[in-house]
């Protein structure tokens, strides 16, 4: 999936569930923040992180 249709998602859910909700992992952690990685298994990917 490319940021801009993660972020149209997003923005959907907002648009119909308001934009206070937590974001979390499918395991119940909290979301950090994303991270750009320019090698991740041989791609340049952004990663979502439980961790700074």
């Amino acid at each position: 999936m490319t940021i801009k249709a993660f972020i149209k998602k997003l923005e959907k859910i907002a648009k119909e569930h308001g934009a206070s909700a937590k974001v979390v992992m499918a395991d119940g952690i909290l979301i950090v923040g994303p991270v750009y990685l320019e090698n991740f298994l041989n791609k340049k990917v952004v990663v979502i992180t439980d961790q700074k």
